[in-house]
């Protein structure tokens, strides 16, 4: 059986992702891969000298210091070039091993056989994956998760030292990572080992080497870069709005993760609601999820080490991507989930009992779940695609918005897309993107009055962001289109930043 186990799980992903190789660049992956200059044509140094985007500069403001992703981006484009196919092997490729991952990490809980089995076929095909999977830039999340997997694996047989490399490479592919020291602490509790403080030092002595590291390279030990509220609204309310917001997107979460039915590229301004108060289902349903799991873990240790590590592998996954701890740069992401969730799958299969009935369930899930995700690798193909399938789902976003009016302006409704710049900008007033769009839109359409309105509060935007000389070049373009447009406020505000 165990022979027949490995060869099932590989299966079953490279038959729900036989879609992801058609695919081709969406969304984050153009500007991870087509506008990196680092993955094009960067040296090692390059790659473990500057910042995720592409930037190759000591001590500049980062946004993500993940060498060892950008290495396997560097890797493939060796490879095929800007050609998508062998970005989308790798990431199927990896997701098989860390399904593989979490198939012998259910064995070494102690479930049997088929139950561990059915925890990895649930990963393998669990629709809420497809974002880390089949979008290249999810690529993060996957070796993040292979590292924390296979260093728990090498911690339980009692070798920290290789542990400790693999939580490295892990780290240094994305920062959730940093929750194995925390999981390895958990999985020697549950399962009643030594506790091996020398190895906890180790795991510890990473997580300085790396922002060590991260300092060195960037000149800022954590990311440094401002986080707008298009992004994450959560970053700019006070801290009880957060907690209350972030509570309830786990509760969405954890509908995702049972019935991952309507599925989004993108959760930015304007999908999700902020909470200033507790009475909202989402926030309920996330409070009883993280106070029942933690709770749960505490009480099961001793009785159900299965159930307790799955229960806090849950907890642990989440709390660096929550918001609960500290901001980061996304309110709600369906990749995020990618870590957490193998707590999800392996907690369903630790309560599997035997029994026609319930292998019959779990086959309907497992197909399911199957189903879902061949479909929506077809949502992946393109933007065009993406965006359309993200505007069913998350129509009150303001970059799925504005992205959605590029698409109907593609297809030749410039109606349609002029509405939808319209209506991002209504949701998030200093979106210079969506003031772009109108702006160039009604300039073909030869409106020239109402472009450069477009074109001013684009300019009025720019310099609320802090950007004066790019304000002054969106004022000199209005100006081009109706000289009588008055624009004397931002001229004189953009001038004397910049001292003129």
């Amino acid at each position: 059986m165990t022979h027949h186990s490995w060869w099932m799980v590989v299966a079953a992903c490279a038959i729900v992702y036989a879609g992801a190789l058609g695919c081709g660049f969406a969304f984050d992956d153009h500007l991870v891969i087509e506008g990196n200059r680092v993955v094009q044509a960067g040296t090692l140094r390059d790659i473990f000298g500057g910042e995720y985007w592409g930037t190759i500069a000591p001590r500049a403001q980062s946004h993500g210091y993940r060498p060892v992703t950008i290495l396997t981006l560097r890797a493939n484009h060796a490879l095929s070039g800007l050609a998508p196919w062998s970005y989308h092997a790798m990431n199927v490729l990896l997701h098989a091993l860390v399904s593989l991952a979490v198939l012998s990490v259910a064995r070494r809980l102690g479930l049997p056989e088929r139950a561990a089995l059915a925890a990895a076929l649930l990963f393998a095909v669990h629709a809420l994956h497809t974002e880390a999977v089949t979008a290249i830039a999810g690529r993060a999340e996957l070796l993040a998760a292979l590292g924390v997997l296979a260093g728990l694996l090498v911690h339980d047989r009692g070798r920290p030292y290789l542990a400790t490399g693999l939580f490295a490479l892990g780290l240094l592919s994305k920062e959730n990572a940093i929750v194995f020291p925390a999981l390895a602490l958990a999985w020697d509790v549950v399962r009643r080992r030594e506790l091996r403080w020398t190895a906890y030092a180790a795991y510890g002595g990473v997580v300085v080497g790396f922002f060590a590291l991260r300092l060195a390279v960037t000149g800022h030990a954590m990311p440094t870069f401002a986080v707008l509220p298009l992004d994450n609204p959560l970053a700019s309310v006070s801290v009880g709005q957060r907690l209350l917001s972030a509570t309830a997107v786990l509760g969405r979460y954890a509908i995702l993760l049972v019935a991952p039915i309507r599925l989004s590229a993108d959760y930015a301004l304007g999908a999700l609601p902020i909470l200033r108060t507790p009475f909202n289902p989402h926030f309920m349903l996330g409070f009883l999820v993280i106070a029942g799991a933690t709770a749960g873990a505490v009480a099961l240790w001793r009785r159900r080490p299965d159930l307790s590590f799955a229960l806090a592998a849950l907890v642990l996954g989440f709390a660096p991507v929550s918001n609960v701890v500290i901001p980061i740069h996304t309110m709600m992401g369906e990749r995020l989930a990618y870590l957490p969730s193998v707590g999800f799958c392996l907690l369903v299969a630790a309560v599997l009992r035997p029994g026609r009935a319930f292998r019959a369930a779990l086959a309907i899930v497992l197909l399911g779940h199957a189903g879902r995700t061949y479909v929506r690798n077809a949502d992946w193909k393109d933007d065009a695609k993406l965006f359309s399938a993200a505007f069913r789902v998350t129509p009150g976003s303001a970059r799925v918005a504005n992205n959605y009016g590029n698409v109907l302006k593609l297809r030749g409704d410039v109606d349609g897309a002029l509405v939808q710049f319209h209506r991002a900008a209504a949701i998030y007033p200093d979106y210079t993107d969506a003031y772009r769009n109108e702006y160039l839109t009604l300039v073909g359409l030869g409106r020239p009055r109402e472009a450069a309105r477009a074109a001013a509060d684009g300019a009025r935007a720019l310099l609320r962001l802090g950007y004066p000389r790019e304000a002054l070049a969106a004022a000199a373009d209005a100006r081009r289109l109706d000289p009588q447009i008055n624009l004397r406020d931002v001229e004189a505000r953009a001038g004397a930043l910049l001292g003129r």
